[in-house]
């Protein structure tokens, strides 16, 4: 065949794919494809933000088959996938996507096309600054609240900070940020009575917590406590927790959260005396993240928050759990319902927050 009439072939070919609105073949013989309602959300979006690009694939073909849906952005293909659909069916394949500058971006998903526009302003992985906190209520056992509104403070102290290195447990080298929860009202061990957030039966009471945490991915990195252990008798303890070998066993390790994150970590738990390490106290514990939901509805003292992502951690063996939903809006958690670390079961919620 000459070039002329080839020509003349492919022109005809697109008119007739034209005509049919965007209709694709499949990969089994009597299913015919169409795309239609492409939705890009949100269209406008900051740099790092992660966009939902969806559009719905309808077989019009007598016989089931598959066909790769492919995403292009500026022209370039970025992702695909595969589906199978039945005849006369409908199937809405979703593809996220984040862009690292400002611009405007061309999108199509097989010939249907839209546009997203990316702005330099920061999106909702950005942190917040040092001075910013968090004040939570706690309940234990469903026994009601404490007499007073706020029985901890989580501040945030420092960004970019180096963890100390710990001297019963392997801390691992990550650049942190540094929270800090509000002392205890009665000093250092020994003699410190028990404060309102703490469950009666607790024999530890922590005069501060330490948290190191990692602004990439979200994770815990080191925490630091100092202690008064009550029973027999008041003696200073120096508790380290150190988090690592983070791994996915789906999706991401952290934020920014999809429904269906999984990952596994261990992390080693250990106490000090008097500079010296409590063998009897150290341990090493495995544990598994699950994101079970995104944009969630929770009210809590401190509002109604309806971006909430709801993550379920299980102690590997037990049936011990901590659940937590976490909200973008607040750069923290707004609830957690505890039955690993509590004694029972303890309810935490936020009371009131301040970002700087």
């Amino acid at each position: 065949m000459n070039r002329v009439k080839l020509g003349l072939v492919l022109a005809l070919v697109l008119a007739l794919a034209v005509a049919a609105g965007f209709a694709c073949g499949g990969d089994d013989e009597g299913a015919e494809f169409e795309l239609s309602g492409l939705t890009i959300s949100p269209s406008e979006a900051g740099v790092g933000e992660e966009v939902s690009i969806q559009v719905t694939v309808e077989n019009v073909g007598e016989d089931e088959g598959s066909t790769e849906v492919t995403l292009k952005v500026d022209g370039d293909e970025v992702d695909s996938e595969e589906v199978t659909v039945a005849a006369g069916a409908t199937r809405t394949v979703t593809f996220t996507h984040s862009e690292s500058a400002a611009g405007t971006y061309a999108i199509k998903v097989d010939g249907q096309s839209g546009t997203l526009t990316v702005t330099a302003g920061p999106g909702p992985t950005e942190g917040p600054g040092v001075g910013s906190t968090w004040e939570y209520l706690v309940d234990y056992n469903g026994a009601g609240y404490t007499e007073v509104d706020h029985p901890f403070t989580m501040t945030l102290t420092e960004l970019n900070a180096t963890p100390p290195s710990g001297l019963c447990v392997t801390t691992p080298d990550v650049t942190c940020n540094h929270y800090v929860t509000d002392t205890h009202p009665d000093g250092a061990c020994p003699g410190a009575t028990k404060p309102k957030r703490f469950a009666p039966t607790d024999q530890k009471i922590s005069l501060e917590v330490d948290l190191w945490q990692n602004p990439t991915d979200g994770t815990a990195v080191f925490v630091k406590a100092p202690m008064c252990a009550l029973a027999p008798v008041a003696v200073p303890l120096d508790v380290e927790i150190a988090y690592s070998a983070y791994t996915a066993v789906s999706g991401t390790v952290g934020e920014p959260y999809a429904l269906g994150d999984k990952w596994t970590y261990t992390r080693e738990e250990g106490a000090s005396s008097d500079g010296t390490c409590v063998g009897t106290a150290y341990f090493i514990k495995t544990f598994t993240v699950e994101v079970m939901a995104v944009d969630e509805s929770v009210t809590v003292p401190a509002g109604t928050f309806t971006d909430c992502v709801k993550i379920v951690t299980t102690l590997d063996g037990t049936d011990k759990t901590n659940t937590t939903w976490y909200s973008p809006t607040v750069q923290s958690i707004v609830k957690q319902i505890d039955t690993i670390a509590a004694s029972g079961v303890e309810t935490q919620e936020l009371f009131s927050y301040s970002l700087k």
